[in-house]
């Protein structure tokens, strides 16, 4: 049995009965697992489906099922040529090939190089490349919501006020709020950019649905010509507890699946504000990881996009924005300045910045411990921030300790800043 692949990377065998009417076999979604082929197995006639399930298609039970739940729902004249044998024969054979067609679909080949150097594409520069993943991410309730939107109208309406993008159209997959609010939202974003408050953006609502159960939906509008997905969030994605590496997984291979673009929310832990919550298998597939700093002032917040992960270009700078809210919600987004960010609070500071500060509080050289006890930080973070600027500071290990100082002291200050006999 010869199958096909469909345009959605679904197996499909096509199967004309002696009444010249067209029996489809499509599966989907096909996996191998420990127990056996697993896949979503969907039975049409005459372009009208007739029934689908989920199972091992190896047991034989369900194929019967399947097949005697389709043939019930033939026209008489079909179900006389074509009896339940018939068709349970055949989906037999169709099961049995879907091993070799799965193997197929991921065969090697002799892969030539470019011939010359290709200039990266930018929907929205710096931070959504074409056909990557980006995860933007950040504590609760500081502005991650507002930024992306700006984002995804950005790019749909071609605008370049606040970044340089690439006109084409945009899909918000929205899985966090209420319609209404997103309906609020979308148009006090249109215009604090200067857009008309009623143009419309093209939003897919899902709120307590999860991504799964809107695959087909996302599918049908890349097909229409979608190239960038925005998904507000990631911590509503419905495919399991976040921790999990399977959940990570599954998130981002559906994401990176539909071959396009992709920016996603997501959150940071408590206490961690250098990483994405949930199994590293986030960061792992994501293509570029933004880290959100925010900061309140009397008029609403300052924004800072931090690149803290990039595959394939150089690391950009820090950028900053200022939203201005009224009385009725989101007045105007406005380009800012890393000193706009207010000072004192460990969340709106960069966690660079903080270090800093409590250098020239103390005066001298300080360990991994006595800076996460200053700061208020974990040790985590403060290791990655230390190697993440590791130019910029002198080091010295004594023991199992290793002490740190800002690399603008001097390196003769920060010796003598030991006495003997180190």
């Amino acid at each position: 049995m010869r199958l096909n692949t469909s345009v959605k990377g679904h197996a499909v065998c096509e199967i004309t009965l002696p009444t010249e009417a067209v029996l489809e076999f499509h599966a989907r979604d096909v996996r191998l697992e420990r127990t056996g082929l697993h896949a979503h197995l969907s039975i049409f006639l005459r372009k009208t489906l007739l029934a689908h399930s989920v199972f091992n298609v190896w047991r034989d039970a369900e194929r019967v099922t399947l097949a005697n739940n389709a043939h019930s729902m033939f026209i008489d004249v079909d179900a006389a040529a074509y009896t339940k044998q018939n068709i349970r024969h055949d989906l037999t054979l169709f099961s049995l090939a879907l091993e070799g067609w799965l193997k197929e679909q991921h065969s090697a080949e002799d892969l030539e190089p470019l011939a010359h150097r290709e200039h990266i594409h930018f929907w929205l520069e710096p931070y959504i490349m074409s056909g990557a993943g980006t995860i933007l991410f950040g504590p609760p309730k500081r502005g991650k919501s507002w930024i992306v939107m700006a984002m995804a109208v950005s790019i749909d309406a071609g605008l370049s006020s606040l970044w340089a993008v690439d006109q084409t159209p945009v899909l918000f997959i929205n899985l966090e709020r209420p319609p209404v609010s997103v309906r609020k939202r979308l148009g006090e974003v249109n215009e604090a950019l200067g857009l008309p408050r009623q143009r419309p953006l093209r939003v897919l609502n899902a709120r307590g649905k999860g991504l799964a159960t809107i695959v087909d939906a996302i599918e049908q509008e890349v097909e229409q010509g979608t190239q960038v997905l925005v998904l507000d969030s990631l911590s509503r994605a419905g495919m399991g507890t976040l921790l999990e590496d399977k959940t990570a997984n599954s998130i981002v291979d559906t994401l990176n699946g539909f071959g396009i673009s992709w920016l996603a929310i997501g959150h940071s832990p408590r206490g961690d504000d250098n990483h994405v919550f949930g199994s590293v298998h986030f960061e792992a597939g994501q293509d570029m990881g933004v880290r959100l700093i925010s900061g309140e002032i009397p008029e609403g917040l300052v924004l800072g996009l931090d690149a803290v992960q990039v595959n394939d270009i150089r690391r950009p700078a820090k950028q900053f924005y200022r939203l201005i809210f009224g009385d009725d919600g989101l007045t105007a987004i406005q380009r800012a300045q890393e000193g706009d960010l207010p000072r004192g609070d460990n969340e709106a500071v960069g966690l660079y910045d903080s270090i800093i500060d409590l250098f020239e509080n103390h005066n001298g050289p300080m360990t991994n411990t006595d800076l996460a006890k200053g700061t208020g930080r974990a040790a985590s973070n403060i290791n990655r921030m230390l190697k993440d600027h590791a130019q910029a500071f002198n080091k010295r290990r004594i023991g199992r300790e290793v002490y740190y100082a800002p690399a603008e002291w001097g390196t003769a200050s920060f010796e003598a800043s030991f006495p003997d006999p180190f």
